[in-house]
């Protein structure tokens, strides 16, 4: 046994700078995000060929920024991940959220559970600095932005096994000081929204408009104003944006938040880090210790790099599955033809994509029998190469072929 290793993981463990559960490092040092070249069903499935394209990798959600009376919890207590990929026609980020969580505390009311109770719930949460700017982002106060960065807080109620849901909240901090500030619902920050539960893995998939600081201040009634839309971001490639994934972790439905996880190593604040009013400057929360600058810096943020558009967004595929779907030949003047041999039947959607994640064309037919048969005219589209996506119920394939 390696004496050595033991001692400084347990030095590691005392610290509480970098603790880990699922034995990973935290997300990358800077996440490629990848562009998609379509956007997903939004059922709570992480199937799309979005989700399990080349550069696409799972990052994991595992430092804990706070933990539970000094304990750190097992994977049957907590364990998470997340992807992240960007379309540039949608002008969007999309995520897909995996957790699992053997106690899940819902209930939280926008409206009627006050301001500041919504970290004692489960909660994902994304913290966002567009422009990677850094620096604090809790109230407009002086040179301080509360729209420097967003802190999204995720709160739902978990739907029924196997089911799904499209309604939540989104909280973050708005105002002046802590003597005049309020909460804002972003919920329009997400066009799309689903969560999915399966026993106690819960599966959130959605996306993202990115704002930058010149976001107006929110009402005090949590409103949202109506002109928001002259600060939202145009994504763009090799952008850098501060980012990282949260989970508040609560086991209790006791008013008191527990465990708190990100995807970067935490660091425990004593200090005000430019946050006006040093009086509330806390390192510690029940009693115990906290490793996270986050809520009111934006400079320990990790990092994600938007990724040119291009065949990198081509899906990985199976053997089995290019063998059950054939386009003969993969250079076309003219037709598309196509042959599925498999025992499956239903509505066949055939959809090609530029190599900017425009769809250029879609076709669509019943297939009744074992084989498929089908072609399809393409002649009015420009010379090029164009990646076709091929979907049978919810099995996709998805291939390229040059257009002559």
């Amino acid at each position: 046994m390696n004496f050595e290793f033991l001692k400084k993981r347990a030095i590691t463990l005392l610290c509480g700078i970098t603790i880990g559960i699922t034995g990973y490092t935290a997300q990358d040092d800077t996440i490629k995000v990848q562009p998609a070249i379509a956007i997903p069903d939004f059922d709570g499935y992480a199937t799309d060929e979005i989700w399990n394209s080349e550069g696409v990798n799972w990052q994991p959600i595992d430092q804990v920024w706070m933990p539970w009376k000094g304990t750190v919890p097992t994977a049957d207590d907590f364990k998470g991940r997340f992807k992240l990929v960007w379309r540039e026609p949608e002008n969007l980020l999309f995520f897909f959220v995996e957790i699992t969580d053997d106690v899940f505390v819902d209930g939280y009311n926008f409206a009627t559970n006050g301001p500041f109770g919504y970290p004692n719930y489960d909660v994902v949460e994304i913290f966002l600095d567009e422009n990677r700017s850094k620096g604090p982002h809790v109230f407009d106060n002086g040179t301080e932005n509360a729209q420097n960065a967003f802190s999204y807080h995720i709160t739902l109620n978990a739907p029924d096994d196997g089911k799904t849901t499209s309604v939540f909240t989104v909280e973050d901090l708005d105002g002046r000081d802590w003597g005049n500030s309020w909460v804002v619902n972003y919920a329009k920050h997400f066009p799309d929204f689903v969560m999915r539960k399966e026993g106690n893995n819960y599966y959130y998939e959605f996306s993202l408009k990115v704002f930058n600081d010149t976001y107006p201040t929110q009402q005090k009634n949590g409103t949202t104003s109506t002109d928001i839309e002259k600060s939202r971001v145009v994504l763009a490639p090799e952008k850098i944006m501060g980012f990282t994934m949260a989970y508040c972790d609560n086991d209790a439905n006791d008013g008191k938040r527990d465990h708190f996880f990100g995807s970067v190593p935490g660091k425990e604040y004593t200090g005000n880090f430019g946050f006006s009013g040093t009086q509330y400057s806390i390192s510690t929360e029940n009693g115990q210790k906290i490793f996270n600058t986050h809520w009111m810096t934006a400079s320990d943020y990790g990092v994600a790099k938007l990724m040119k558009s291009g065949v990198t967004g081509i899906p990985k595929e199976t053997v089995a599955n290019k063998q059950k779907v054939k386009i003969n030949p993969s250079q076309i003047s003219s037709t598309l033809n196509i042959t599925i041999n498999d025992t499956a039947t239903g509505r066949v959607k055939i959809e090609l994509y530029n190599l900017n994640g425009i769809k250029m064309a879609e076709f669509s037919e019943m297939k009744n029998e074992a084989v498929y048969t089908g072609s399809h005219n393409i002649a009015h589209l420009i010379k090029g190469i164009y990646i076709t996506r091929i979907t049978l119920n919810k099995e996709t394939s998805t291939q390229k072929i040059i257009k002559l």
